[in-house]
């Protein structure tokens, strides 16, 4: 999205200098607008978008999208993520009070034959 930016809001000063009569006059009072726009065009097709056809408005409603739904599934990972440490903690309570039945079973087996004499 910084790409698009650069290049939609520098667009106009490669267009300028396009239609100038003194390009090179034009090149050294806007090199840095020139020269911003031109990498991000090259940083855009890179990465396969084409620019003719860029419209920035689209890609940021497309980003606010996918940031709200990243929102929403982080909440939702916490909210499971709880979830789970709950149900873990319930788990090895459960596999705690059914393992001491079993230990205590056999303490009280071994006193049982104990010889007192």
């Amino acid at each position: 999205m910084k790409y698009a930016r650069q290049y939609t809001e520098n667009k106009k000063y490669v267009d300028a200098y396009n239609n100038s009569k003194d390009q090179d006059r034009y090149y050294r009072n806007h090199h840095d607008q020139l020269t911003l726009c031109w990498g991000a065009e090259e940083r855009l097709q890179n990465m396969g978008i084409d620019t003719k056809n860029l419209r920035l408005k689209d890609i940021e409603e497309h980003y606010q999208h996918l940031t709200a739904d990243r929102s929403r599934l982080a909440e939702s990972y916490k909210a499971k993520e709880s979830d789970y440490s709950r149900l873990k903690k319930m788990d090895d309570s459960i596999k705690k009070f059914i393992e001491e039945p079993s230990v205590s079973h056999s303490i009280h087996d071994n006193n049982r034959y104990r010889d007192f004499s």
